[in-house]
């Protein structure tokens, strides 16, 4: 049933159930491969634009999950890609908890981020 649509000489069974099994293995691998590929765009596009705010986007999520601004990586690259502004504040929610001391759950990193005062309107 499930190749029902082939036609011509893929409509042998033997030939149809061996064609139908390639595609489901296809498609399996083809679901991670997607995966994979999608996390790798999202990064592209989240260092891409912390090097244009002289920010290292190795420590971004950590950074801001200690700052307790949970976004994923696909929110993040969304956020890069259709809202500059917003993106810029939020890099600099996590460079300024990057530059934090230890002592106040900060990473005790140099200065960095692209410089601009996101608590005085908060």
């Amino acid at each position: 049933q499930q190749a029902a649509h082939y036609f011509g000489r893929f409509r042998n069974t033997k030939l149809a159930r061996r064609y139908f099994t390639r595609s489901l293995t296809y498609q399996t691998e083809g679901r991670s491969i997607r995966k994979r590929v999608r996390k790798e765009l999202w990064d592209t596009r989240i260092e891409g634009s912390c090097q244009e705010l002289d920010y290292n986007a190795w420590y971004m999520r950590d950074a801001l999950t200690r700052a307790g601004v949970y976004l994923d990586r696909k929110v993040l690259a969304n956020i890069a890609l259709t809202e500059p502004r917003t993106f810029r504040a939020v890099t600099e929610i996590a460079a300024t908890k990057s530059m934090d001391a230890p002592e106040d759950g900060g990473m005790g990193m140099k200065k960095c981020g692209p410089g601009i005062d996101v608590y005085s309107k908060l």
